[in-house]
Formats: C-alpha cells, structure tokens, sequence
C-alpha cells in the first residue's frame, strides 16, 4: 500500500511514541505478541517501505497509530497562534479521511 507524504506524517507521529503503542495492543484481545516485540518493531519502521503489510503486527501497529493519534490535538491552537498554516493543517485532515480508508481504522482528530 502507498502512503502519501502527509499520510506517513500522521503515521510517523505516533510511531515517536512505540512503549504507547505497545501498552494499548499488548493484552487486547486476539494480540499475541509481547510488549517488547511490539516496540522493537515499532522502532523499526522508519518510512512508509518499512511497512511489511502481511505482517499481522505491523497492521496492528499502524492501526494503532491512527487510533492512537494525537497530532490533531492541539491544531486549532497552532493554527491561530502562527505555528503552523490553515492549508497544513486542511491539508492534514484530508490525509488523515485517505488513510482511514486506507487502513480501515479510524483517526484520532
């Protein structure tokens, strides 16, 4: 699967976060890998061609990782304090509808 520019961006924000990502998979129903596993792995994906999509955690990982999202958080805020522009941040949410349909998983916004 192809990920744009602005997609990887939403994905690469939480993946800073991988001892997160672990603590809400590991010990969720049907997740059978450890917290170590799941951080290592996380770690390792480093662009969007590190992303092994057969791989069962590597989907979970990145599922979580638009579950999980916190970029839009603060947003509103940065927009009107300068921080970042109105078009970035458009720019973003449209990313962020392309890669829930991408990865069936919904982001955080």
């Amino acid at each position: 699967m192809k990920l744009t520019p602005s997609e990887w961006e939403i994905i690469n924000h939480r993946l800073g976060a991988p001892d997160a990502i672990a603590e809400c998979l590991v010990g969720s129903e049907g997740f059978y890998y450890s917290h170590e596993q799941t951080v290592d792995r996380a770690m390792a994906i480093e662009s969007p061609d590190d992303i092994d999509w057969s791989s069962e955690l590597d989907r979970e990982i990145i599922q979580d990782c638009c579950l999980g999202c916190t970029l839009f958080g603060d947003m509103e805020d940065a927009v009107a304090l300068g921080e970042v522009t109105k078009g970035w941040a458009m720019a973003m949410h449209k990313a962020a509808k392309s890669l829930e349909v991408k990865t069936g998983a919904m982001v955080t916004r």
